[in-house]
């Protein structure tokens, strides 16, 4: 059985995680730009909830992980802040212009982290060349690397997975996410001996607005402002039933 990770993108979506059971969280904002760091009012709520393992992601943007000297000089006190504030373990990463691990900027990371969880997040799945950067990861004191396998989602890349999964060799928590859910879990778990499976269990949910306005739009233009994403507390249970410790 694997260990699961939830990740939570709301104060919703962190409740709901609660309530299903979840022990172990990876707590941000923002998923839409695929994760951002979450206030620390909201690190403090998962404290108060008694989740076991919170997980903060330190990510000042959305785009890629090529970051400006100010951008890694304000996420450096993010994650001081996120640990003076609850948080059990961090989840970090950056590449450098030819897509290899910024490692000054990562042992820096390690230098705050000072030997608490630290997760390498899917920036890994965008380098250049991934067995030497697994090793440099693991060299780093990385406890957990989140990959889809270097696919768009972690069942088209269930190979990769299985081939980092062998060349880890037990060194590091090699966690499976993007794309899964309580269908295809005990699959992915099953053919590539991953050691845990990431996910945001999430549920579409329409707005308790009675009045709205179709004619403006507060972010894409596309977007439907009546209608997010949240973390389903069945979801949830589903994941843990068929996969988790």
């Amino acid at each position: 059985m694997a260990e699961i990770e939830i990740c939570c993108g709301d104060v919703e979506s962190l409740m709901a995680a609660a309530s299903g059971g979840a022990r172990r969280i990876e707590l941000c904002c923002g998923l839409s730009d695929g994760g951002l760091t979450p206030s620390p009012a909201t690190i403090r709520k998962a404290r108060q909830l008694g989740i076991e393992k919170i997980n903060v992601l330190i990510r000042v943007r959305g785009g890629d992980f090529l970051y400006s000297d100010d951008e890694k000089e304000i996420m450096l006190e993010e994650a001081r802040e996120a640990f003076e504030n609850g948080a059990t373990g961090i989840v970090v990463g950056a590449l450098l212009p030819d897509g290899k691990i910024d490692k000054s900027f990562c042992r820096e990371m390690a230098a705050i982290a000072a030997g608490r969880d630290m997760t390498f997040h899917r920036a890994f799945d965008m380098c250049s060349d991934w067995p030497t950067a697994l090793e440099e990861i693991i060299g780093m004191g990385f406890t957990s690397l989140l990959t889809s396998g270097h696919a768009s989602d972690a069942f088209s890349g269930m190979q990769t997975l299985k081939e980092i999964k062998q060349r880890a060799a037990d060194r590091i928590t090699v966690m499976a996410g993007s794309g899964i859910n309580s269908v295809n879990c005990r699959e992915i778990l099953d053919k590539t001996g991953v050691d845990a499976i990431h996910g945001t269990a999430r549920r579409k949910k329409g707005s308790g607005m009675l009045f709205r306005r179709g004619d403006v739009s507060m972010g894409a233009r596309d977007a439907d402002e009546y209608e997010r994403s949240v973390t389903d507390a069945e979801e949830v249970r589903a994941i843990i039933r068929k996969c988790g410790d």
